[in-house]
């Protein structure tokens, strides 16, 4: 859903490109071919939402009106989809990515597998950010983050800042998550909690007003944290995870993982792309967000949007991964189990 304010923004944003999106030519190699849209969510997802709503209208922007097929490709806390768009999908336009807003954090990590340099992918824009959060079901008496550090809970996990997270809260602050991994996507991590194979579980705000809608309204869940750098609008209440921290190292830590947030739902090309197909994806990715229709489902549907385009977002990506050493060490350091 776009506030007024962000719809203010997102004309703005739409006139100061106009004339550079005109001045675009058409990449003649995308046309009359099928296009695939590589989503790293499982069917059913926050990340799959979007990129099925991208993929309904952004065929129009591009030369020959091709198709546009949602893959899911799920796993390993989005590397498997990173990897496969970095590495061995078409550097040709007709293959693109709708990937998880850790990736920064999986490479300066060192995580097992991550085979691809964030800084090297062509980012096309950024549908929305995302704000992740802990909740816990509303029949647990964990009510609040201070509540967490005097009782163990039990927390699904589908990988990403689901684990990162509560490790780091347990490290810093002395949270008493305990995390099952091993769960496919938001929607079964949800179920195990409805079912109370597990007390609590970490995804996204808009997730949860998209798929769960009554869950805030109706306190069916206890909202502990939001990992942001600041309170969102919607949770005032609820402590930003930087206002946690007991230490500058901490902080730096937690803000580099925060950032994460404002990556959100985004849109990539495999590196090595021909500018001029990636100047074409850019310009469809900003016509696409210019168009009514797909404004008017946006609401419909309850999608967030705040929408970034690709140079901005390439450079938001250059300063997260340009970190100094002493930082990076701190980071890795603060990250280790």
């Amino acid at each position: 859903m776009i506030s007024t304010t962000k719809a203010t923004l997102w004309v703005a944003l739409i006139l100061s490109l106009s004339f550079s999106v005109q001045a675009q030519q058409p990449d003649a190699t995308l046309k009359g071919k099928p296009v695939t849209l590589y989503v790293a969510g499982p069917a059913g997802s926050g990340y799959d939402a979007y990129a099925r709503l991208f993929s309904r209208y952004a065929g129009r922007y591009l030369p020959g009106n091709p198709d546009i097929i949602v893959s899911n490709m799920p796993g390993a806390s989005g590397v498997i989809c990173a990897n496969f768009v970095y590495n061995i999908a078409p550097k040709d336009g007709t293959a693109v990515g709708l990937v998880l807003q850790w990736l920064a954090e999986e490479q300066v990590v060192g995580t097992n597998g991550a085979q691809f340099d964030v800084a090297k992918f062509g980012w096309i824009g950024r549908l929305s950010p995302n704000v992740e959060i802990s909740y816990t079901w509303y029949t647990v008496p964990v009510h609040t983050i201070a509540d967490l550090m005097n009782r163990e809970t039990v927390f699904a996990a589908t990988g990403g800042t689901s684990v990162f997270y509560p490790q780091l809260l347990n490290k810093m602050i002395g949270a008493r998550f305990k995390v099952v991994t091993g769960y496919l996507g938001t929607p079964a991590a949800n179920l195990a909690m409805e079912r109370g194979e597990v007390e609590g579980a970490t995804s996204s705000l808009s997730v949860i007003k998209l798929a769960q809608p009554d869950w805030l309204p109706d306190r069916k869940i206890n909202v502990l944290v939001q990992y942001s750098l600041q309170r969102d609008r919607e949770l005032p209440n609820v402590p930003a995870v930087v206002e946690l921290t007991r230490t500058p190292a901490d902080k730096t830590a937690l803000s580099f993982f925060a950032s994460s947030g404002a990556i959100g739902r985004s849109i990539v090309a495999p590196p090595g792309l021909p500018e001029e197909s990636l100047a074409t994806w850019r310009t469809a990715f900003i016509r696409t967000m210019h168009d009514p229709a797909f404004i008017a489902e946006a609401e419909r549907v309850k999608l967030d949007m705040d929408p970034l385009p690709g140079g901005e977002l390439q450079a938001l990506i250059q300063t997260a991964v340009s970190l100094s050493t002493a930082d990076r060490e701190r980071i890795q350091a603060a990250y280790t189990p």
